[in-house]
């Protein structure tokens, strides 16, 4: 009885904090995912769309490939939030990705901030590996209820791997 007491209370709360449901379609969701890895659309092979669950939540799990990488969103269907990226970059394709030239660490930690609506790069913790050409940054920050892992290639500004997955008090509650 407490328990799904509780589920109601999370279940109402989440309505409350995410407004009016949205209901987004798979053009939508795409179209969100699209803006965030800075992908156009001409650019898309083997795309896949379906609905899936994630953290009891219903969203549309994305995957797309370019020329360059590999990518992986899920996009929450009710309020078209971005719960879940997986993305990696083919270093030996480097030249095709969308970058900002050449980073230092200020840089790095400001596009890794980037990533995610309103992150403080001061927040940004990140080590430096490899010198010259090989020198990569590894950032980890929280941000929106995410945890961010990053890894971007210094010489280029070009985020190589990035992983990213919802990490809030809402997910845990929903699982009762």
């Amino acid at each position: 009885m407490v328990k799904r007491n509780l589920g109601y209370i999370c279940a109402a709360l989440l309505l409350t904090l995410s407004g009016q449901a949205l209901a987004l379609n798979q053009d939508e969701a795409l179209d969100i995912a699209l803006r965030h890895s800075k992908v156009d659309r001409h650019d898309l092979s083997k795309l896949k769309i379906e609905r899936d669950r994630e953290d009891d939540i219903t969203v549309f799990k994305l995957e797309f490939e370019t020329t360059y990488g590999d990518f992986e969103y899920c996009v929450t269907v009710n309020s078209g939030d971005i719960i879940k990226i997986d993305y990696e970059i083919d270093e030996d394709k480097l030249r095709l990705a969308p970058g900002v030239g050449s980073v230092d660490a200020d840089g790095a930690r400001r596009l890794a901030a980037s990533q995610a609506r309103g992150a403080d790069p001061s927040s940004v913790r990140l080590k430096a590996e490899g010198e010259g050409r090989e020198k990569r940054y590894e950032a980890v920050f929280f941000a929106n209820g995410m945890k961010y892992e990053i890894e971007i290639n210094a010489a280029h500004g070009v985020i190589i791997d990035l992983n990213a997955q919802r990490r809030s008090l809402i997910a845990r509650c929903l699982r009762f």
